[in-house]
């Protein structure tokens, strides 16, 4: 029938939703953990000494390593939301809930 065909393919969409969101939770927390201990060496090879020794700049990339998980799992959310989208109306809706939420 039309409402188990739209069950199924919710609960395919919802499987593969936290499959996608398991896979970018694991590289990011795999990027995350080996990278912040190589930034200043990083550093080092790509922007000399003057950057590499700095433990502010170390620091910062240490942390943006960190913050590239939380951006990709909220880039997926996000699309998510949008794709399940069932009309120009919503994503309307959805914008605007987006902008004030952005704007707290």
């Amino acid at each position: 029938s039309k409402s188990s065909a739209a069950l199924d393919l919710l609960v395919d969409l919802e499987d593969t939703y936290y499959f996608l969101v398991r896979v970018v939770l694991y590289i990011g927390l795999l990027f995350a953990t080996i990278a912040i201990n190589y930034t200043s060496l990083g550093l080092r090879v790509l922007a000399g000494s003057r950057w590499g020794s700095n433990a502010e700049a170390s620091a910062a990339l240490s942390a943006f390593c960190i913050y590239t998980a939380f951006l990709a799992l909220n880039g997926i959310t996000e699309a998510l939301v949008y794709g399940v989208a069932r009309s120009g109306n919503d994503v309307g809706k959805i914008g605007i809930v987006h902008a004030v939420v952005g704007g707290i």
